[in-house]
């Protein structure tokens, strides 16, 4: 899914920001690919961090908690070509009035955006929905282009969905 993911990025250039990215696999296709465009991966997980930083020493990581509200302030959201997102908004709880959509909310108009999320419920899902349920959560603020099902050959009523589009700015 991450090598789709990638394969949708319009732009070469500018700064692709990935919001949890775990320990890396987003991070080791980017930096294959691309030798122009900058990268920082973002998750709260230290352990995962200190990983990534170690493996990945040209490519930039912060650990940052981006259930906080302060997250949705920090300049790179105003800065990336590029935002992903993927198996993370699902996890984000409504904390002081901040969820996924306050986070998508705050990312500068016609920014790109990739995200993925899943149909089934998980013990750590704060939130789960059918397609159309996540297409209803985010097209008020992602203009949404293309959504890739995937489905998981073991279990074939868990589905994740890929939503690639540009957060609007209308």
């Amino acid at each position: 899914m991450r090598q789709r993911a990638f394969e949708l990025i319009e732009s070469e250039q500018g700064l692709i920001l990935e919001i949890g990215c775990g320990y890396g696999n987003f991070a080791e296709i980017v930096m294959n690919a691309f030798q122009g465009g900058r990268y920082v991966g973002i998750d709260r997980n230290e352990e995962k961090i200190r990983a990534n930083r170690q493996a990945h020493p040209n490519l930039s990581f912060e650990c940052l908690d981006m259930t906080r509200s302060e997250f949705a302030q920090m300049q790179y959201l105003w800065d990336a070509e590029t935002i992903c997102s993927f198996q993370t908004l699902e996890h984000i709880g409504k904390i002081g009035g901040f969820e996924d959509v306050c986070l998508l909310s705050r990312i500068r108009p016609g920014c790109e955006i990739i995200i993925s999320v899943p149909n089934f419920k998980s013990a750590d899902h704060k939130r789960w929905f059918t397609l159309n349920g996540w297409i209803e959560r985010y097209r008020a603020i992602i203009r949404i282009d293309h959504v890739i099902v995937y489905k998981q050959p073991e279990k074939p009523k868990k589905r994740c969905f890929l939503i690639h589009g540009r957060r609007r700015d209308d």
